[in-house]
């Protein structure tokens, strides 16, 4: 990882921090900023991969798969967007299981780690976290119906989220040189 990535990453984990304690004060309000970021980071990442397949991916191999996972993506922006009529404890469980799906996905790529030989053991522990951590608030969100509840949990992920990219960005990853 080049110095610029690092520091791009230990950015985005300190606004995630900074977000995450906003989201713990601000009671009242917190559904609505959970919706609104989430709604536009689903938003602006479809329209980047729309604008990469664009310029440069419908030429590759498996461009297809970039335009199809940005429509998806454009979707999801749009689905949370309609989704801030309906009640807060809703929402919130569906941005749980986001996050449940993003443990999926951080187990999965754990595997393909160990089978290429790569560090796989912190996406492993990672992922099962963020499975174990959504299950439990998306029952606790069930039973409790307590929307404050679920946006203070869901702002612990974001802050345990962001010390996980810190964590990354600090260790050393391998170099490869061809000779």
């Amino acid at each position: 990882m080049s110095l610029l990535k690092r520091l791009r990453e230990l950015i985005i984990a300190l606004v995630t921090v900074v977000f995450g304690i906003v989201l713990i004060f601000d009671g009242e309000n917190g559904q609505l900023i959970v919706v609104s970021i989430i709604c536009l980071f689903f938003f602006f990442e479809g329209i980047r991969l729309l604008i990469y397949y664009l310029r440069m991916a419908r030429h590759m191999v498996g461009g297809k798969r970039v335009l199809i996972s940005s429509i998806i993506t454009l979707d999801l922006g749009l689905l949370t967007l309609q989704m801030v009529s309906i009640s807060n404890t809703t929402i919130l469980l569906y941005l749980l299981s986001i996050f449940a799906f993003t443990g999926v996905i951080d187990i999965l790529r754990s595997m393909e780690s160990k089978r290429h030989g790569g560090h796989w053991k912190v996406k492993f522990v990672n992922g099962c976290i963020y499975i174990v951590f959504s299950g439990a608030l998306i029952i606790a969100g069930i039973f409790v119906n307590n929307s404050y509840f679920l946006v203070c949990c869901f702002s612990v992920c974001l802050i345990y989220s962001a010390f996980i990219r810190i964590f990354s960005a600090f260790r050393k990853t391998a170099v490869v040189y061809i000779q």
